[in-house]
């Protein structure tokens, strides 16, 4: 998810009592009619909001959910989705406004990504690991057998961030 999109899709954080609140915003397929539930996910959820290419695998309806919370420069993001093939692109990449750091954690199903230079990652339930969303790659989401459904956590902050991170 795009730092900068998820801000342009709502308001700024709100304040109760002086505290800062996450806001929180949800997409997802159900109300759509099945033939538009893989199109609104490809384009208002992907292309637009996380700035991916998607793929899908199968035909008929396409159940995914997306919630997505900010505070501050923190965004946490949960989704659950049929499976489906993913992919970042040169072009999505030189779209994107943010340089953002992600940590993207299964939690049913497995991720396999393979960057364009051969480098492949696999990562079952449970294993968290570190996504560079500048570079090109091509992600499977798997669901486990069990469960027609791959979910996942991820979190991102701002380059500045990561930069206080390696210091």
């Amino acid at each position: 998810v795009s730092a900068s999109n998820l801000a342009s899709a709502k308001a700024g954080p709100a304040s109760k009592g002086g505290l800062a609140v996450a806001e929180n915003i949800v997409f997802s397929t159900a109300d759509q009619r099945p033939a538009e539930q893989f199109p609104y996910w490809r384009e208002v959820v992907c292309a637009s909001i996380t700035r991916l290419g998607v793929e899908r695998r199968g035909s008929g309806p396409f159940l995914a959910e997306m919630q997505a919370s900010s505070l501050g420069g923190l965004h946490i993001v949960t989704a659950r989705a049929d499976a489906h093939q993913r992919r970042r692109s040169r072009e999505d990449i030189a779209r994107e406004s943010d340089d953002p750091f992600f940590l993207y954690l299964p939690l049913s199903g497995s991720l396999r990504l393979e960057y364009a230079d051969g480098q492949q990652l696999v990562a079952a339930p449970g294993t968290p690991c570190f996504l560079d969303p500048l570079r090109v790659a091509r992600a499977d989401a798997e669901p486990e057998h069990f469960n027609r459904h791959f979910k996942a956590a991820y979190g991102m902050t701002p380059r500045d961030w990561r930069q206080a991170c390696r210091n």
